[in-house]
């Protein structure tokens, strides 16, 4: 007997990972890697002192680089949204 669990979290996702770091969801590990490198420099909270959109930005783009940036992290977010 299998047994599947859903727990309320496990909600569609408020933020487009893709689009936060301008590629598609096809795109290989160096075009995501090359796109987060280039936002990251230019949202850089040091490059941006006291700009808090900026250091918010940044944040935003560091969170979509840490889940399409780890295999199993992004086949779950992928599975979240409807990409297979």
């Amino acid at each position: 007997m299998l047994l599947l669990m859903v727990h309320l979290n496990d909600q569609k996702p408020t933020e487009d990972h893709y689009a936060t770091l301008g590629v598609q969801p096809t795109a290989s590990e160096e075009e995501i890697k090359k796109a987060y490198r280039k936002l990251a420099l230019k949202y850089h909270p040091d490059k941006n002192l006291g700009n808090k959109a900026s250091e918010e930005k940044f944040i935003v783009i560091s969170n979509a680089h840490t889940v399409l940036s780890d295999p199993e992290k992004k086949k779950k977010y992928d599975f979240s949204i409807g990409v297979v």
